[in-house]
């Protein structure tokens, strides 16, 4: 393990006792001065694992032992090593990957609950633990003093100098001691020496100044010496150790060392107090750091900081009540960022812009700057990117079928280009692009080229009959009956010359019997051999039906 830390004795079989791994990990520590200092040491903490007790020097840095981590100091912990003391750790730097696990595991959590527009609302705020004082007041009433001290020792965990609580622990400490008073006189007017013994060193732990207990001490001393006292106020420190009241032990033992500044045993037990208490009191430091950063965090709505932080101190003392509390906030709020960003990731994949921008606005306020934020605006900008390109290219092709339609209309009006052609290009541009707005015009422009060819073949057909004076063909073209026999007349004459030019023709919606109709304005150019060449203008009502034109009515133009 020179070069990476051990594998804990429990990842290999999980039955290992927590505190048998302590004390082996206490052993293979890589700084020497992390280790046992002593074999005395080392035995002090196997006897306790004999006796079924807490080894105390094990777990003067509980994270560092229980991961395999290398202890490290800070320069606000660090003291001057002296002969025969354990330098304790002050800070844990817990390994990256253990909150990285931390953080996926509790991130796989199910969406949050969202609001009746769909943007998910979370609160964020920590609160205190919140027990009662009146239920610690309870249980001392009832001589429940460890769960009543239990009860408040969690609340001091999450407020230090919560002046209500510690009133009240000084008050459990009062009542416990002065009932350890009691059984000490009771055993000893009993003349149950060890057991008097015994119930004193517990008072002397909680009220070391009661006027009583001095008295019962010197009768005690009276009746069997110093050594038997002695003897058991240092089983109450080991007691007060394994408790964790490691503060209570060092005070202890401090006043059994100034009785015996030379007992060698009693020096020894002060230093591993004096070591666990220093050990605790870094402990608690880092756990009120730790739990002082994830609260920052929470407030300016880093999350993945604040869980780091609640996590550390969750690993430093499993039982802080107000990591807890922070752990949950940090749970919701993950929820509801995860919500906003599915809803968002679903609008943007349906393409509901606006949708997914609401989204957005409810990622910032939730996590404003996180990863979450940032990369949901950039999907955002791109897909706008994506929509403008496409927008782009929409209207460029827009454009481009357009000209080719206002392109294949000049067409449509240039008599010269053949209609064949005409009519092919119409049926192309239909064929390919159905659904276009320009169809329609297109293909009445070319049923008006058509029409129009129509009518220049039926004024082609009406010179010929004329000029060759076939009133029969007269009357099939002209339904005016006035206008046909006139030109039925005309050809009767020598010399005739009857040619006429289509200059105009719209044609018009259909009639109500439903035959379509037009008007051609016809430019003749007309002649007889005893007249000279003139040219007429005229203008003609057409009808077709059946599929033939005919002329319905004619109107000289002045």
């Amino acid at each position: 393990h020179i070069h990476s830390a051990p594998k804990p004795p429990k990842e290999i079989d999980p039955t290992i006792p927590e505190d048998f791994q302590a004390v082996v990990l206490k052993c293979m520590q890589k700084r020497a001065d992390d280790r046992y200092q002593t074999a005395a040491e080392l035995v002090s903490d196997l006897e306790r694992l004999a006796k079924g007790q807490t080894p105390v020097l094990a777990f003067t840095d509980p994270a560092g032992l229980r991961h395999g981590a290398t202890v490290m100091r800070t320069p606000e912990f660090k003291r001057e090593r002296q002969r025969h003391q354990v330098l304790i750790a002050g800070a844990v730097v817990l390994v990256a990957a253990s909150a990285v696990t931390a953080w996926a595991l509790m991130t796989r959590t199910p969406a949050a609950t969202s609001t009746a527009r769909g943007a998910p609302e979370r609160t964020v705020v920590i609160t205190a633990h919140g027990s009662d004082p009146a239920a610690a007041e309870t249980l001392l009433a009832s001589h429940q003093f460890a769960d009543a001290r239990r009860l408040a020792q969690d609340e001091l965990r999450a407020t230090p100098k919560d002046a209500t609580w510690l009133a009240l622990l000084a008050k459990i400490d009062q009542a416990q001691g002065e009932a350890a008073l009691i059984q000490a006189q009771t055993a000893l007017d009993k003349g149950d020496i060890a057991s008097a013994g015994t119930a004193a060193a517990s008072a002397r732990a909680l009220i070391p100044d009661a006027p009583q207990l001095k008295t019962i001490e010197a009768e005690l001393t009276r009746i069997e010496g110093e050594r038997g006292q002695r003897t058991r106020m240092l089983a109450e420190a080991d007691n007060l150790l394994s408790e964790g009241s490691a503060a209570k032990a060092e005070a202890l033992l401090a006043g059994l060392a100034a009785q015996a500044p030379d007992d060698v045993a009693v020096a020894n037990a002060l230093r591993r107090a004096r070591a666990a208490r220093e050990s605790a009191d870094a402990l608690e430091r880092a756990v009120r750091e730790q739990v002082a950063q994830g609260q920052q965090a929470l407030e300016r709505k880093d999350y993945d900081a604040a869980q780091l932080a609640f996590t550390s101190a969750k690993q430093l003392d499993p039982k802080n009540a107000v990591a807890s509390v922070g752990l949950d906030q940090v749970t919701q709020a993950k929820q509801a960022i995860n919500a906003a960003r599915e809803q968002f990731d679903s609008a943007l994949k349906a393409r509901d812009l606006t949708t997914a921008e609401a989204r957005l606005a409810d990622l910032r306020t939730l996590a404003p700057g996180s990863p979450q934020v940032v990369l949901a605006e950039a999907a955002l900008a791109n897909s706008r990117l994506a929509d403008d390109d496409v927008k782009r290219q929409t209207e460029e092709r827009e454009a481009q079928v357009s000209n080719e339609a206002k392109a294949l209309l000049a067409k449509l009006d240039d008599l010269t280009i053949a209609l064949p052609v005409l009519e092919k290009s119409v049926q192309d541009f239909v064929g390919q692009r159905a659904g276009r707005p320009e169809a329609p015009l297109l293909t009445r422009r070319l049923d008006d080229r058509r029409a129009r060819a129509q009518v220049q073949a039926l004024f082609s057909t009406l010179d010929q009959a004329v000029v060759a004076h076939d009133t029969a063909a007269i009357a099939r073209l002209v339904a005016d009956t006035d206008f046909a026999t006139r030109l039925g007349k005309l050809g009767t004459y020598q010399g005739v010359v009857f040619a006429s030019t289509l200059t105009e023709f719209v044609r018009s919606d259909a009639d109500a019997a439903g035959g379509e109709r037009g008007t051609a304005k016809i430019s003749l150019r007309q002649a007889l051999a005893t007249y000279p060449e003139k040219k007429l203008t005229y203008l003609f009502d057409l009808r077709r039906q059946d599929g033939a034109w005919r002329i319905a009515s004619a109107h000289l133009q002045p």
